[in-house]
């Protein structure tokens, strides 16, 4: 009896550090995924910004 319930509650602690794990993980990827969109937007901006100083520079 007593080796079944420690058996139960292994699995119950092993369940709850895996679902920790899954929000970690997800956690992260979502903030890989925030840094690599705020990179792509700053770069975008700066090409914009190059573009329209050459054609203001070309238009003067």
């Amino acid at each position: 009896m007593y080796h079944d319930i420690q058996g139960e509650n292994a699995n119950i602690i092993n369940a709850k550090r895996a679902k920790c794990w899954q929000r970690y993980r997800e956690k992260k990827i979502q903030m890989v995924i925030i840094i690599n969109n705020a990179r792509g937007r700053g770069r975008r901006r700066d090409e914009r910004s190059l573009l329209a100083s050459l054609l203001a520079k070309s238009a003067t």
